[in-house]
């Protein structure tokens, strides 16, 4: 059994052994943040002192950091506290009677990522669905660069699991099961095309073709607001098959698009060697 359990995705919370709350307060969360995306999970108090209060000079951080050490050692029961002390550097020491939602969450999904083939056992992919609802966002609250990158680092991978989650339920031929992850994915990520595609496949796979075609429309609003573009070709391409109507045909512009390329390349060339000769000359 694990001595404490921490979360820090979503929420933070420390329990002991017996299922106690322990109460830290808000920059000891900020330290047990920054030592979890430190390299080995330790920093020097200088380093940890700038992260953690960028505004102060660093004997006030310094000051900081001590008094944040001192209480966060006092909220633990004795040989409990996972904050190491050794001269000047700081550690979080997570044996395997500790648990962290962060660190379990980070260890399922890259091995999915990393080997997707895994997810071809059905006996897995319950599994790792319940590990992905795990995630959360990390150090909420901390608006601190380091904290966004991981963040963003952390959601990144949550998102790539979903989706291939969602694609093995399909490759399974789940399609209700795939309907559900893949409009997860593009409820949190809206701007993934991969998994529109995916969700209007899996919507015309369970009879609902008109909520396949709505869906791409929603699509096509979302990136035409956000970013002022068209979807993709091969999501337009879907849309027309799942629409039943025929491609388009090449109009006259699209037609000399290749001569056009062509020619501003040549444009390009006859400026260059109209440089060098300047240079020589």
């Amino acid at each position: 059994m694990a001595r404490l359990k921490i979360s820090v995705l979503g929420s933070t919370l420390v329990r002991d052994t017996h299922g106690r709350r322990i109460k830290l307060s808000s920059n000891a969360w900020a330290l047990i943040y920054f030592l979890l995306v430190s390299p080995g999970r330790s920093a020097p108090r200088s380093r940890i002192a700038a992260g953690l209060w960028p505004d102060m000079d660093e004997a006030s951080a310094r000051h900081c950091l001590a008094t944040t050490l001192w209480r966060a050692k006092g909220a633990f029961a004795p040989d409990t506290c996972p904050l190491l002390v050794e001269e000047d550097q700081i550690s979080l020491e997570l044996d395997t009677r500790c648990w962290v939602d962060a660190i379990a969450l980070e260890r399922r999904l890259r091995a999915v990522i990393e080997a997707s083939e895994t997810l071809n056992d059905h006996r897995k992919r319950p599994k790792i669905r319940r590990a992905i609802d795990l995630y959360g966002e990390f150090a909420p609250g901390i608006e601190a660069e380091w904290a966004a990158i991981e963040r963003e680092r952390m959601r990144a991978m949550h998102l790539d699991a979903l989706f291939l989650l969602a694609v093995s339920y399909g490759r399974a031929a789940d399609w209700l099961s795939t309907v559900t992850i893949a409009r997860r994915l593009c409820a949190e990520e809206p701007l993934r095309e991969d998994a529109q595609r995916l969700l209007m496949v899996a919507f015309e796979k369970t009879g609902n073709r008109a909520l396949a075609l709505k869906q791409y429309e929603k699509c096509r609003s979302i990136l035409a607001e956000e970013l002022s573009v068209e979807p993709m070709a091969e999501t337009s391409a879907l849309y027309r098959q799942l629409a039943g109507t025929p491609e388009p045909e090449m109009t006259e512009p699209a037609q000399l698009r290749p001569a056009v390329l062509s020619a501003r390349r040549s444009v390009g060339e006859a400026l260059h060697a109209l440089e060098t000769a300047l240079e020589i000359a």
